[in-house]
């Protein structure tokens, strides 16, 4: 077996400058698209002649305070003239709270108008507004702001210094729109002394498509609803893992680490194509530290129904709304014994905080040892990990996609990689048999983005790879689809 050796980015010793415009964005190897940058060439957009925009170089988050849910109303296809968008936050019907609009990034405030009161359409010119300057050169304006809330309630003032997710005001309906709604965009002035129009707050330059953290796409689609979360780069699993069900079941990702709600980077699964109930299984091998499937009822959190997996690399997975007795009864389990992968432990139901028949998991690292997770719920004690799961396309699961459940084994991995030109935004694991070469490629891993090579026997990052300051990348030198076997374990691959 190969000498692990990992060696990992997540400070400014990696930090490298990450180019304004990328040949190539990926989500993950099953989720790519190419991003047509036809520098000069121009659009007719509803009537309006536009160059084609580039994406931003900056990583922003959604200007919503953390947690509210927002739904786009047009995006930077849709919105007219293109590439700004239009969102609305959902409205808390208990209280009616105004949604908290906040920096999408660490910025300062170059202008702020908040002391109009009037809502038409063709109220342009009495738009509310904030303008803040980043440092890479984009600007990012927030408009239709409740009427003082700017100046007022957040207390702000131009040449203030603000940090991502500090509060500007309130979501307004003032300036040329009827609805209550945020208009946010990101841009870059022709001239930064003179960089606006004062009146809507205008800009005299060029807007760019902005790129959001945590989006499956990573731009916000019209008609979607998105949570607002910080900006951070979730590090992914330091494991492999099998699908959790027995094998030959067809599982469906209903929501993966970027789209679960309201923490990312748990999954919801789903067994499908056979009869129910689907038999759910351990994802590697390890010990149960903790059964609760005595609960009958849907709805209370703390009603959940779940099973905790210590593994042998630190890890814990987490297997919730298992069906009442199938654990212990059906599966005939306990606490502080030792299973192996692919061992059946319950079955899939909806006990507890779900919506409809499927299995919650999560991979994930306790940070109190006497403690690791609350017994009401469930909830882990410390943070989650990104699943690494062996046999699917990319390793990493996708929303909406459907895998087959089956055994880790070699064959899954390829031979040697060249790792392709590409700007990497989202999440991206690579797994290899033999070695993987980023080969003199522009390969860049973005800010906020999480990537990790593991290869059997070497990983070379030559001239042309870039990780860009709070990126998370890992390279380790790992036997393919490695997964650290307990005693009486290792003679078995289920």
């Amino acid at each position: 077996m190969a000498t692990k050796n990992d060696v990992r980015c997540f400070t400014r010793v990696c930090a490298r400058e990450v180019l304004e415009q990328a040949l190539l964005e990926t989500q993950s190897l099953a989720a790519r698209r190419l991003r047509l940058l036809a520098a000069g060439a121009m659009l007719l957009v509803a009537g309006f002649a536009v160059e084609a925009a580039s994406y931003s170089s900056g990583n922003y988050r959604i200007p919503y305070d953390t947690g509210t849910r927002v739904t786009v109303l047009t995006d930077h296809l849709t919105h007219v003239p293109p590439d700004r968008v239009d969102l609305v936050g959902e409205v808390d019907t208990n209280t009616f709270t105004p949604n908290r609009i906040v920096a999408a990034a660490d910025g300062v405030v170059r202008f702020i108008q908040d002391s109009y009161t009037l809502s038409c359409p063709s109220c342009s010119v009495s738009n509310n507004y904030v303008w803040l300057q980043h440092s890479n050169g984009e600007w990012t304006k927030y408009s239709y702001l409740r009427t003082g809330t700017v100046r007022g309630a957040a207390a702000l003032a131009e040449g203030d210094t603000v940090t991502a997710g500090q509060y500007l005001g309130d979501e307004g309906n003032i300036g040329a729109t009827t609805l209550t709604n945020l208009h946010f965009e990101v841009a870059v002035p022709d001239d930064s002394s003179d960089p606006i129009y004062p009146a809507g707050g205008f800009i005299k330059g060029v807007n760019r498509i902005p790129v959001i953290c945590g989006l499956p796409s990573n731009v916000f689609v019209a008609g979607k609803t998105y949570t607002a979360n910080p900006c951070h780069a979730p590090e992914l699993a330091q494991g492999v893992y099998r699908l959790p069900y027995v094998n030959g079941t067809e599982v469906k990702v209903n929501f993966d680490h970027l789209t679960h709600y309201p923490v990312p980077t748990r999954l919801d699964l789903k067994g499908t194509g056979g009869r129910s109930p689907y038999h759910v299984a351990a994802a590697a091998d390890g010990v149960i530290r903790a059964i609760v499937d005595n609960h009958t009822k849907t709805g209370a959190c703390s009603d959940n129904n779940y099973v905790w997996l210590e593994h042998p690399n630190g890890e814990w997975t987490k297997y919730t709304h298992m069906q009442t007795g199938s654990v212990t009864t059906n599966a005939g389990l306990r606490v502080g014994q030792t299973i192996c992968a692919g061992t059946y432990i319950g079955d899939e139901d909806d006990v507890g905080c779900a919506d409809g028949v499927h299995l919650h998991w999560e991979v994930a690292v306790p940070t109190d040892p006497v403690t690791p997770f609350d017994v009401s719920g469930g909830y882990i004690n410390g943070f989650n990990r990104i699943p690494v799961v062996c046999g699917i396309p990319g390793n990493i699961l996708i929303a909406g996609q459907t895998y087959p459940a089956q055994p880790c084994g070699s064959s899954d991995c390829a031979g040697k990689v060249l790792l392709p030109p590409m700007l990497v935004y989202g999440t991206q694991a690579v797994l290899s048999s033999d070695e993987i070469d980023s080969n003199n490629s522009d390969f860049r891993v973005d800010t906020f983005a999480s990537v990790g090579l593991r290869a059997a026997h070497r990983v070379t990052l030559r001239p042309g790879f870039r990780a860009a300051w709070q990126s998370y990348f890992q390279a380790a030198i790992r036997d393919c689809n490695e997964m650290q076997r307990m005693p009486g374990c290792q003679l078995t691959l289920p």
